[in-house]
């Protein structure tokens, strides 16, 4: 899964919710979650146990590359997890499309930048 990707420099966003990524603020983010949490909720209700998931891999692209069997572009600073489903009905609703995406769930001090 695509965690977090580095938004451009210009500030406009790929962001499902319009907010800005630096690769510095990924990286630090990918770091707290290793160290202090390190598993997988379920549509932002709980944490699931290993028995159903695990979190196999966290770590940040190291650089842009293409994934060879699907030509999907991972840019640099990418925060990047892999997944293993223990769990036949989670695995399922993965391949039914159910389940798409992952979420850092958290929260983030706004601001408004003035021009």
């Amino acid at each position: 899964f695509v965690v977090l990707e580095p938004q451009p420099d210009t500030g406009e966003t790929a962001d499902l919710h319009g907010d800005w990524y630096d690769a510095d603020s990924i990286r630090e983010a990918m770091v707290s979650f290793n160290v202090q949490c390190r598993k997988a909720g379920l549509e932002h209700d709980g944490l699931l146990s290993n028995d159903d998931v695990v979190i196999e891999e966290s770590y940040i692209a190291p650089c842009d590359f293409t994934v060879e069997e699907t030509g999907a572009f991972v840019k640099k600073g990418t925060w990047l997890q892999v997944w293993k489903f223990n769990s036949d009905d989670l695995w399922q609703g993965v391949l039914d499309g159910k389940y798409t995406g992952v979420s850092i769930e958290c929260s983030a001090l706004g601001y408004k930048v003035e021009e």
